[in-house]
């Protein structure tokens, strides 16, 4: 278990123990928000990637 004396997690989540309950749980989901639409976006992108252009057309 190499990960259990260096929790890489914990460098994540200091700053934001360290702003305070209020400021670092804003924060945090503040990021979190701003993530998940970045992801979105990119999954849209890859989406409309892999389907192409005429997906739908000749498919009787």
């Amino acid at each position: 278990w190499p990960f259990r004396y260096f929790p890489l997690s914990a460098l994540l989540f200091v700053p934001y123990y360290l702003m305070g309950f209020n400021l670092g749980f804003i924060i945090f989901n503040f990021i979190n928000f701003i993530l998940n639409i970045l992801i979105s976006v990119i999954l849209y992108k890859v989406i409309i990637l892999v389907r192409g252009n005429d997906h739908e057309k000749d498919d009787k």
